[in-house]
């Protein structure tokens, strides 16, 4: 045990050598040690002036730093091998054990340099005298970290072709090659590197990252040779040269076209023997599983740039992430503690980017789970990214196919969902664009507790520009060029020098860009980045290296509090790499690091981590849990200091490993979907055949989902609308939560149309219709409606073809004579969306239809409805129409007594233009009145960064084949005007005659909309969106307030929609179904939902349950949803249909049973449709329920609601308002397993 000393020099310097602490620290500009049980701290010199404005970096002049490193590449040599163009890296770490952080820069016509830290922001280039500057080696990656163990940071370089280095360190700067000592082996194309012990031995092991070092890209006019061997065509020449069968086949694919795709070079595995020398393990054998657990037969022979060793699940052993470009597909590796990788399943993580660069996790919203970020090439500039290919990759999306993993031209932000779920929500945090990026990295840059981002990015030549490419394949068309003349014909791409991007985590998920103000924008070509406390202050400082310019350094200003950590682990592991540090507060999240080596672009940063101390009061403590098991606490941490922990010397017990996730709860629902075993089949259909420019299919929006009992035994059955093709899905509810197949008519029966909403409603003579709606969007003919009678199998007719096809129905008793009357919602007119089409509402005259005169004018051209309801918004008795149009408001038709006026203006809701899908009705905050929840697209699609300011959707002439033309727009904060959200390619597929306007994708991309439109522009009409989160409505009598739904309903389009009280709190919550996959081919599928499970406060508040606690996890395209309490256990249960997938049934498990309330109504309203319930006791009313047919999405709730009293022994009344205004009320005590009420009282 230590006791805590001053600052006696000669007896720290006697204690350092009995407790292994190096005797270099000593001559550290960190001085005052003070060493206590299993740690020791010093005081960091911090200049804090308590303004606490001061935040970013000074980039430092290299003649005053020392630091004049550039790294040259001469453009002849990169004319012929643009390869080399992807830059070379930089590494941190104190080689000398002074104390001071040295740093190492790769060069590629550059020698290396190795910079000695001199304190005082001096350094001293020693690179040739310490043996490490291999001139002439085109140096591509570098890392720093111990692999023998001998507390020194050892070095390994990569190299663009070749053997890579291993330089052990020898202490005072100078190294020793013992690369072949080692075993490196060679490899072609060897870029990023990571350090980590994988198996638990406490050595560091390595794993390289190979690209290629060259490519049949950079040898044009090549002539390859093909023959089929085996039934299959390999390549057997490349200019005549014969290749072998086994080079061919790792490095050559034959595409079903005939294509010819390069594959790049396998990645290196080595495990640390000791520290005495690699020993590179092979994919196979089980060292590594694919998604279905299977052992690879081969190394994946992917195009690597990065990749991390890190522990991602926090089960104590290092996984695994590799980034890699073009069509090889990133790999996230898990390690199952012996030093094994699976390959995550790809439900975990569903799409990825298309060319990844570089890779970085933090924990960015302080859950205690690591989040991730993964960098492309997508442009942040209009006319960069209108003139450059590659920007959106085709991709036809798979109807029902939800594990295919896309790839996308854009970043990835992965959110940890837990348990080993991620959402890509790139779009919804602000981070899907950051120019032809390399490097990135998580740092607290204002130290206010929430990791900020850096983005290195630039590129010699913009190879993707499109007019650029054109140019020279004309020239090749024109004339025979040499290979020479093509390569050096190149030198036409402009240089693409941009700024180097920095992004402030505003802490709730998204980020704000802030390279301006924090001084992080040099336009340079910037490649590998490290970062390092460079001048001992406890903030984190950077270093980058550019290409052809000099390197940039970069001083940290930040004054604020802060806490450094380093780690001295247990030999060999000296430096404790794979240990997570944890800063937790009595008061505030926690702040989590983990201690990684390598990983970086290219870069390795130094062993060092850093914490924003923004607390005033409370306690602190520092938990470091090491790879050994271990776990240290340091308790009452101070800001302004380093803390250097030791794992030796703590008296910590070992850690319990756990393979699962926490402790898990008692899911709310259970999945009982194999009681159905229902798949919705759609049929596909190119919509694009007809509208090239549409956003997305609107083939693709259904089924919808209907509960009702269909047979009077009591209990509700299950019907799901069916595709154009196949059958519906109809269920008998057979009891004890088991459920058949209804094979009697018309249910056998394949659908000539897609069929929208299943209703029922009773005919004069008490027998039961199905109402079934068709879309006629495919075959632009065909009925609005289907009637047949169930009771009497008999088909009683359709309603007559009209120019717009069906979406939503509705049914209610809109003038209280004691019938259903029938809402049809117009979602679209074939070949000419957006243009607004019509709905219709038909009066029921003893069970027939008729189109109600009075509202014709009234629902003409209403809108694209996509949701219908029926609510009585005013508590008169009359229900109000609510319809969710896409491109429009929520529109509300106030209800007269049967008479309907647009008064959507006067509810204040024309300010809320969107993307509605669904609306649904609920009493949110307990007041009597009916609130609305409504379903839109969210914050993270594609549209998000252009949501500054409205959207527009420009619809024009109709060509020569009868339909619109379409422009989606964005309007430009600076200039105002209106600008192209999709390049000139993709337009003039829908207006040919574009290219006689302008010749360039250039001048396209300088073109506002009134150019690209022409003479034209006055003859299109256009639609704005200002309003895409899906959010709740808070009835303020003739207006509403406007609630958003939380972050997790945000994050992918939502379309079903109910409310229900799920936990049995009394309080009204909601269900949301997610996701959308069917968006144009170039647009990134939309699937970072799960489905959202939402408890209410009864204030009008929703919090997301994890799909831990809800037991909802779903992947697909998820449509209508529906709630019921199927199996009369006095719970709801939920049941949501999918698009092209399986039908889920979860069942409520809760603690909690209400009481059912089965109403009794009229004849031809036996169930009481809108009715509004609500019960009263100890003088205070609950919540108001209504009974609605047709609501969310094309579906209906079941008409027996469970409502829960507060108290068991209160007396209590129920109140039932039935259509028309006529009032009932009961009273009853206890909590009855269900109520029976008709108009004249309980039954």
């Amino acid at each position: 045990m230590f006791r805590t000393l001053e600052k006696l020099s000669g007896f720290i310097a006697f204690l350092c050598l009995i407790l292994g602490f190096p005797i270099e620290t000593l001559q550290s500009e960190i001085s005052d040690w003070k060493i206590s049980t299993g740690f020791r701290h010093a005081s960091l010199k911090v200049k804090v002036d308590g303004s606490g404005n001061e935040e970013g970096f000074a980039l430092m002049d290299g003649k005053i730093t020392g630091i004049d490193f550039t790294n040259l590449l001469a453009q002849k040599r990169s004319l012929r091998n643009q390869l080399l163009l992807n830059g070379s890296g930089v590494a941190a770490g104190d080689i000398d054990g002074d104390g001071r952080c040295d740093l190492f820069f790769c060069g590629l016509d550059s020698p290396n340099r190795l910079y000695r830290n001199l304190g005082g922001w001096k350094f001293e280039e020693i690179g040739s005298s310490a043996g490490v500057a291999c001139p002439g080696m085109d140096c591509t990656g570098a890392i720093l970290a111990d692999f023998n163990g001998d507390g020194r940071l050892d070095l390994v370089v990569n190299r663009f072709s070749g053997r890579s280095f291993l330089f052990l360190n020898q202490g005072k700067g100078a190294f020793r090659d013992a690369s072949e000592e080692f075993g490196f082996m060679d490899a072609e194309g060897s870029m990023s590197a990571t350090a980590g012990d994988f198996d638990g031995d406490g050595y560091l092991d390595l794993y390289v990252a190979n690209y290629r070092s060259g490519s049949i890209m950079d040898l044009p006019n090549t002539e390859l040779t093909l023959k089929n061997v085996g039934g299959r065509n390999i390549v057997t020449h490349m200019d005549g040269r014969r290749i072998s069968a086994a080079e061919s086949r790792v490095r050559f694919t034959i595409s079903a076209s005939g294509g010819v795709i390069e594959h790049g070079e396998a990645d290196h595995l080595y495990r640390n023997e000791a520290g005495k020398r690699w020993n590179r393990l092979p994919f196979h054998n089980g060292r590594f599983r694919n998604e279905n657990q299977e052992s690879l037969e081969k190394a994946p022979n992917d195009w690597g740039l990065s990749a991390v060793f890190r522990d991602i699940n926090q089960d104590g052993a290092p996984d695994l992430y590799v980034c890699n470009d073009f069509d090889s597909p990133d790999r996230l590796w898990l390690n199952d503690g012996t030093g094994r990788f699976n390959a995550v399943p790809k439900t975990r993580i569903r799409q990825l980017s298309w060319f990844s660069m570089g890779v970085d996790f933090a924990d960015i919203n302080r859950d205690g789970l690591d989040d991730f970020f993964v960098l492309d090439m997508l442009s942040r500039d209009h006319q960069l990214r209108m003139n450059q290919s590659g920007i959106l990759k085709r991709r036809i999306p798979v109807i029902g196919i939800t594990d295919n993993r896309p790839q996308y031209v854009k970043n990835s932000f992965y959110l940890n969902r837990g348990h080993g779920f991620y959402s890509e929500t790139a779009f919804y945090s602000g981070l899907q664009a950051s120019e032809w990026a390399w490097a990135t990295a998580f740092m607290d840059v204002d130290l206010d507790g929430y990791q900020d981002l850096l983005i290195t990015n630039g590129n010699e030549r913009d190879g993707r520009n499109i007019d650029i490419t054109s140019q020279l394949k004309r020239m090749r068309i024109t004339r025979q060029m040499k290979r020479r003349e093509i390569l050096e014909a190149r030198v036409a791409f402009p240089s693409l020098k941009t700024k180097n991007l920095a992004f402030r985590n505003r802490g709730d998920l998204t980020f704000e860009e802030a390279g301006a103000k924090w001084n992080f924008q040099a336009a340079t070509i910037s490649h590998g980045l490290a970062l390092a406390d460079l001048d001992n202050d406890g903030d984190l400082d950077i270093a980058v290296n550019n290409l052809n310019s000099p390197a940039g350094i970069y001083q940290n200003l930040s004054k604020r509090p802060r806490i450094a950590v380093r780690l001295k682990g247990r030999a060999p592991n000296r430096f404790g790499i794979g240990a997570r540090i944890v800063l937790k507060h009595s008061e505030e999240k926690e702040q989590s690091r983990e201690m990684t080596s390598g990983g970086r672009y290219l870069s390795s940063d130094q062993p060092i981590r850093v914490f924003a101390y923004p607390f005033e009061s409370g306690k602190t403590t520092l938990e470091v849990r090491w790879r050994s098991g271990r776990v240290s606490t340091v308790s009452d941490v101070s800001p302004n200091r380093i803390y250097e922990i030791d794992e030796e010397a703590s008296p910590a017990l070992p850690m319990k490993l756990e393979k699962t996730a926490p402790i898990r709860v008692r899911p709310l629902f259970k999945d009982i979907s194999a009681t159905l075993s229902h798949i919705h089949r759609q049929a596909s259909f190119d919509d694009y055949s007809r509208q090239p420019l549409l956003p997305y299919q609107l083939s693709r929006l259904g089924p919808g989902i209907t509960w009702h009992d269909l047979n009077d035994d009591g209990r509700e059955d299950l019907l799901i609308s069916g595709g154009r093709g196949d059958r519906s899905g109809a269920f008998q509810n057979e009891g004890q939560g088991r459920f058949s197949l209804i094979n009697s008519p018309p249910f056998h029966l394949k659908n000539r149309l897609e069929q929208t909403s299943l209703l029922i409603v009773r005919a004069p003579d008490d027998s039961k219709m199905l109402l079934s709606g068709f879309s006629n969007y495919v075959t632009a003919a065909g009925p609005l409606m289907g009637s047949y009678n169930l009771d009497h199998q008999k088909f009683l007719g359709e309603l007559p073809q009209s120019d717009s096809a069906t979406g939503p129905m509705a049914l209610s008793d809109i003038d209280g004579d004691g019938d259903l009357d029938l809402f049809l919602g117009g979602r679209v007119i074939p070949g000419r969306w957006p243009e607004p089409a019509s709905s219709k509402l038909y009066r029921n005259r003893n069970g027939k239809w008729f189109e109600d005169e009075d509202s014709k004018r009234v629902f003409q051209h209403t809108g694209l409805v996509s949701g219908a309801l029926f609510t009585d918004l005013n508590n008169d008795g009359f229900a109000e129409l609510v319809l969710a149009t896409e491109w429009g408001p929520l529109r509300i038709f106030e209800n007269r007594k049967g008479h309907f006026q647009d008064k959507t203006e006067e509810y204040g809701m024309n300010g809320f233009r969107g993307w509605w899908t669904a609306v649904t009705a609920g009493d949110f905050d307990g007041d009597g009145r009916m609130d609305l929840a409504a379903s839109n697209w969210g914050r993270n699609t594609r549209y998000q960064e252009y949501r500054d300011r409205p959207l527009r959707i420009y619809y024009g002439p109709v060509n020569s084949s009868g339909t619109l033309q379409i422009v989606e727009a964005y309007e430009d904060p600076v200039s105002g005007e209106f600008l192209p959200i999709r390049q000139m390619g993709k337009l003039v597929k829908g207006i040919p005659d574009l290219v006689l306007r302008l010749k360039t994708n250039a001048a396209f991309g300088s073109a506002d909309i009134k150019r690209i439109l022409g003479a034209e522009h006055d003859a299109y009409e256009f639609h704005s969106a200002e309003w895409l989160e899906s959010t709740v409505f808070l009835n303020r009598n003739h207006r509403f307030d406007a609630v958003l739904l939380p972050m997790e309903v945000q994050l992918s389009p939502a379309f079903g929609i109910t409310a229900a009280d799920w936990n049995g709190d009394g309080d009204q919550d909601l269900f949301i179904a997610q996701n959308f996959s069917a968006s144009q081919p170039w647009t990134p599928r939309n699937d970072a939902g799960f489905g959202a499970l939402l408890i209410g406060n009864g204030k009008g508040e929703f919090q997301a349950m994890s799909a831990e606690e809800s037991g909802i996890r779903i992947f697909g395209d998820m449509r209508g949803a529906a709630s019921c309490d199927f199996n009369q256990d006095g719970k709801m249960d939920l049941a949501v249909a999918q698009n092209g997938g399986e039908t889920k049934l979860f069942q409520n498990l809760s603690l909690h049973d209400g009481i059912r309330i089965r109403l009794k109504g009229p004849p031809q309203n036996p169930h009481g449709f809108g009715a509004s319930i609500r019960i009263k006791e100890d003088d205070q009313f609950g919540p108001a329920t209504e009974i609605h047919a047709g609501s969310g999405y094309w579906s209906q709730d079941s008409p027996i609601p469970v409502l829960f009293p507060s108290s068991r022994k209160s007396k209590k009344q129920l109140d039932v308002r039935w259509p028309g205004g006529t009032v009932t009320r009961v009273e009853f005590t206890g909590l009855p397993r269900e109520l029976k009420v008709s108009i004249s009282g309980s039954l």
